[in-house]
């Protein structure tokens, strides 16, 4: 579902690996959403960093074929 990865993460980074996805953002402008959609290829790369992970919420729907996500974040420093 939609969600933000927690808040003493910092930068986080992803490989796609089998299937193709939709990588959906979202955030709330005024009482409605602001949306967009970005087509994670396989063996794409992403980072989200900044507003991104401040204030966008992600949401990967499910997909018909196999795929993985490997995920990596980096930890805010205190």
């Amino acid at each position: 579902g939609w969600h933000r990865d927690k808040p003493h993460f910092d930068k986080v980074l992803g490989l796609s690996l089998g299937s193709p996805c939709a990588f959906r953002f979202r955030r709330r402008n005024g009482a409605k959403w602001e949306r967009h959609t970005l087509t994670a290829l396989p063996r794409s790369l992403y980072m989200m960093d900044g507003e991104a992970r401040s204030q966008w919420e992600h949401s990967i729907p499910p997909v018909a074929a196999r795929r993985y996500s490997i995920t990596f974040r980096t930890m805010k420093r205190a």
